[in-house]
């Protein structure tokens, strides 16, 4: 009975070692979070690009490649980086909203509109924090 509890102990005190790895935040690699910043950056550039707008070729391709950034971000970074997480979901927000709006015009477009001027304002306090919060990985 002895060695069955011991090896029951060690089992369950293993569980939690590998559980509390997984639980510890990490810091995401300086070059990795640097290259999400610089294609976010890219890609959210474009978002206001009046030239890019009016191409439905170029419209369509950019939905996933935000979508794919969203979710590298949540991949990368930690708790201590969800405004990188945020600053990606608000910029699908608000591109969402702006296909909509392009596509429905007629919409009240006013509400659209504040929508997007929200999520933008939004989204922009986010990437400068997280602007900032990368700059400092060492």
């Amino acid at each position: 009975m002895t060695i069955k509890n011991t090896l029951l102990l060690i089992l369950f005190s293993a569980s939690l070692t590998a559980y509390a790895d997984e639980a510890i935040p990490t810091t995401p690699q300086k070059a990795d979070a640097e290259k999400w910043l610089t294609d976010f950056r890219a890609a959210r550039d474009k978002t206001s690009d009046a030239l890019f707008l009016n191409d439905a070729n170029k419209r369509s391709q950019l939905t996933p490649v935000l979508k794919e950034l969203r979710d590298r971000a949540e991949k990368l970074f930690s708790d201590d980086f969800s405004v990188c997480t945020k600053a990606a979901e608000a910029v699908n927000g608000y591109w969402m909203s702006e296909i909509f709006l392009m596509q429905k015009p007629s919409y009240n477009p006013h509400i659209n509109l504040s929508g997007i001027v929200t999520l933008a304002w939004q989204g922009g306090q986010a990437y400068s924090a997280c602007y900032d919060l990368i700059a400092g990985i060492k």
